[in-house]
């Protein structure tokens, strides 16, 4: 269950926000309804990871004037638009794990898929809300890194044959990649 501190929220904010939160759940009345409603709204804002100009209060001015801003203004917005209305919330940050490795079965975690979100106590149970919009699109990495990458796994793991041989596959590859990308640069 939640602390009493998902509920606080800071005096000098409290009554724009609150006025907000209202306005934006307009004909809603569950706390799942009013805080998908505030998801919602903020998805319709800006992604972007430059903070912007240095001011005073930066949560207002991402809700009231900026609406742009990365996942941290986001989770933080929604989680205290959601106090106003009396629904406990908190921030939660970790990683969005999406890529895979080409060359050896597994994920990575890069810092570029650090990420922060809302989760509110909903229905007796801390549920997750998505507020931040569709982000910055990352090329994938080189097959070099993915090598590189796959050799530094395989030779981490090398107590058995297994990482043995995806150590030497990681090594193949690199090779034929660097041969391939030298040829070219020579003029072949």
């Amino acid at each position: 269950p939640p602390e009493d501190m998902a509920l606080n929220v800071p005096s000098r904010m409290q009554q724009r926000l609150h006025t907000l939160a209202k306005e934006w759940t307009q004909g809603v009345s569950t706390p799942q309804e009013q805080m998908a409603r505030m998801q919602a709204k903020l998805r319709t804002f800006e992604y972007t990871l430059d903070s912007g100009p240095k001011v005073q209060e930066p949560l207002m001015h991402f809700l009231f004037e900026r609406k742009a801003g990365h996942c941290e203004y986001y989770a933080s917005a929604l989680a205290l638009l959601g106090r106003t209305l009396g629904i406990p919330t908190r921030v939660a940050t970790g990683y969005r794990v999406r890529e895979r490795n080409a060359f050896y079965d597994f994920h990575i975690a890069r810092q570029r898929d650090a990420h922060a979100w809302t989760e509110a106590w909903v229905d007796g149970a801390w549920r997750r809300y998505e507020a931040t919009p569709a982000g910055l699109a990352f090329p994938p990495p080189s097959s070099l890194t993915q090598a590189w990458e796959a050799l530094s796994v395989a030779l981490a793991e090398s107590s058995g044959a297994r990482g043995a041989l995806a150590g030497v596959i990681a090594l193949l590859v690199f090779f034929l990649w660097w041969g391939r990308r030298r040829r070219v640069e020579v003029g072949d």
